[in-house]
């Protein structure tokens, strides 16, 4: 688990120079799960995504998923030994979680 949120300077914001190290540091160790909280972070790791070669694109996946409950979700998974398609999968479902 990598938490890169937050601006060079600590502020609100994302540093697109991280995200695409935590991306190519994900791929070069056999994948990884990307959970991103509101626009200005998406639009970083579609930019980072783009910017990796064609395999290492195949293994960073972006979830749609809802932030907290999707990271809980998608760490539990990868702790069991799931696939990269099953931590998405957990991911995702977590949308639908309902708490009562």
């Amino acid at each position: 688990v990598l938490a890169i949120g937050g601006a060079k300077d600590g502020s609100l914001g994302t540093d697109g120079q991280r995200v695409a190290h935590a991306l190519e540091c994900a791929a070069s160790t056999g994948g990884g799960v990307v959970l991103a909280d509101i626009g200005s972070s998406v639009l970083s790791v579609l930019a980072a995504v783009a910017e990796l070669c064609p395999a290492q694109r195949e293994s960073v996946v972006l979830a749609d998923a809802p932030f907290i409950e999707g990271a809980l979700a998608a760490a539990i998974a990868a702790s069991s030994g799931a696939s990269l398609e099953d931590i998405v999968c957990a991911a995702e479902k977590a949308r639908y979680a309902t708490k009562l």
